[in-house]
């Protein structure tokens, strides 16, 4: 089999921030029943594409959010390749994050997430260009 990638959005929509160039917005009705990743399907979704019968294995990390999910659920992901993965396989882990949850637990992530992207566009003395958390306060001040 051709490799592919699996694109996995483990919060669901769920952001901390509200871009307004983010295609969730206006549509949170649409999504009212989404929940985050269950420890139970993230088993069962990576020991079943670890199965799958190619050389590499990469898995897409998006949301929404998806270090909403926090720490311990990167952790338990690694743990899971690792449990599920066969001899002579590759595996990977992209995360596309706004960034701003990130802190410590980053230098951890580093040896989990082998690429990384952030659409946190800064604008001087305010926030990302077009996003700020629920309250309306900017997520970063420069000034």
């Amino acid at each position: 089999m051709d490799n592919f990638s699996l694109l996995v959005k483990p919060a669901s929509f769920k952001c901390n921030l509200r871009c307004e160039y983010c295609f969730y917005l206006g549509k949170e009705e649409l999504f009212r029943s989404a929940k985050p990743m269950t420890a139970e399907i993230l088993e069962r979704m990576v020991s079943s594409f670890l199965a799958v019968e190619m050389p590499n294995h990469s898995f897409g990390w998006q949301g929404g959010e998806p270090t909403l999910m926090g720490l311990d659920f990167f952790k338990k992901v690694t743990m899971l390749q690792e449990k599920y993965g066969r001899g002579g396989i590759l595996v990977s882990n992209g995360l596309q994050t706004n960034g701003t949850l990130l802190d410590n637990g980053a230098r951890i992530l580093q040896n989990t997430i082998s690429s990384w992207g952030s659409a946190l566009m800064v604008r001087p003395r305010y926030t990302t260009a077009t996003g700020s958390p629920p309250e309306g306060r900017g997520a970063m001040n420069l000034s």
